[in-house]
Parts: C-alpha cells; structure tokens; sequence
C-alpha cells in the first residue's frame, strides 16, 4: 500500500471509531430528542480524538437525521430519520413522500407479522 494512503486510512478508521463511540454514548445516557450532545471539546478529550476528527464523525449523525448540529448551542437529538431515510432512497426519482412513508408503514406492519 502506497505510504500517502497510510495516513488517510487512520483518519477514516479514527472517524469510524469515533463514530460508534458517539452512538454508544448516546445509547448508555439514553439521550433522546431534544437532549444535547456534549460540545466537540469534550467529545474531543473524553475519546482523545483531534476537534476535526469529531467535527467529521458528527457528520455522519447527522446525514442519518440524528443529531442537527447548531451554532453556539451543539448537537442536538432530533428524529429525522425517516426524512433522511426518503432522501437517500428517493434520490434521483420522483417519489411522492406520502407514498414512501406509506410503504414504511406497510413494510413495518408486516416485518413485525401484525399484517397477517
């Protein structure tokens, strides 16, 4: 493997973990919506990862709808997951959003065997 893709793997793998230990957090306080965060500084120093690592692992909290990160308040817990869940599926296509969150409902119904 090429020395410059070294660095850039350790980063990724830095991010992931982190990313997983932000999700364990939010699980073992059981943060729900509304609960904040705590800031990137103290992310920062209770997982040793640099600001930037944490700044770039909130990313991906978000993306799924499940933190919104605000200027001079942090990240928040929100729950917009299934609007996050209808952007990536419906991207490109012309989906009406009642007819996914139907479909949702639907699928739920029957995954869990209550459609029967």
């Amino acid at each position: 493997m090429p020395d410059a893709v070294l660095p850039e793997l350790r980063r990724r793998n830095s991010v992931d973990t982190l990313v997983q230990q932000i999700r364990a957090l939010i699980r073992e306080r059981r943060l729900g919506v509304g609960d904040h965060l705590p800031t990137e500084r103290e992310l920062g120093e209770q997982f040793s990862a640099s600001r930037n690592t944490v700044r770039e692992a909130l990313r991906t909290p978000k993306a799924c709808g499940v933190i919104d990160v605000r200027p001079k308040i942090g990240a928040v817990i929100i729950d917009r997951s299934m609007d996050a869940a209808f952007d990536l599926f419906t991207f490109g296509m012309d989906v009406l959003r009642e007819m996914f969150f139907d479909v949702q409902g639907f699928r739920r119904l029957v995954e869990v065997g209550i459609g029967e």
